[in-house]
């Protein structure tokens, strides 16, 4: 006689974390709809927040290497 079919359980990954490209933290077309209306060339403020948050991603990751 067998008990109950045990489920295996899976940790769950939010969907905004499979969305995300490759060494991101958070995207940019997420970024700028939290932002007020860029005046300026949003394709220059776009490149500037990609290398910082690339930057943030692998501070991140030296962080959890390192101990």
């Amino acid at each position: 006689m067998s008990g109950p079919a045990v489920e295996e359980k899976q940790p769950r990954i939010p969907v905004e974390m499979v969305r995300r490209p490759p060494g991101t933290c958070f995207p940019w077309e997420e970024k700028v709809r939290e932002l007020p209306p860029i005046q300026g060339d949003e394709k220059l403020v776009q490149q500037i927040w990609e290398e910082i948050d690339t930057l943030a991603y692998l501070y991140i990751w030296q962080c959890l290497l390192s101990f």
